[in-house]
């Protein structure tokens, strides 16, 4: 799985600036897969049965997005808490 980061930085920046914080940066990319593919598996799941669906993350979580759903689950790690 290859994964993308939103922060202007290749991956090789992003894990050193991860390691210089003091943080393990392969345990972090591990949850990060773990999530995307969880994350993938319920909308697969959904969308098996019928559901349309749509995802966003918190920078597109907009009034129109919730008007328009009838449920929305919050798949998220650190930005699925809505402020």
């Amino acid at each position: 799985m290859t994964c993308t980061y939103d922060l202007g930085l290749s991956e090789t920046q992003l894990e050193t600036a991860v390691t210089a914080r003091g943080s393990n940066y392969a345990l972090m990319k591990s949850h990060h897969i773990i999530h995307k593919k969880n994350e993938e598996s319920l909308v697969n799941a959904l969308r098996s049965h019928g559901v349309e669906t749509r995802m966003c993350n918190k920078k597109d979580y907009e009034e129109e997005l919730i008007k328009w759903a009838d449920v929305i689950f919050t798949a998220g790690a650190l930005g699925s808490k809505h402020h």
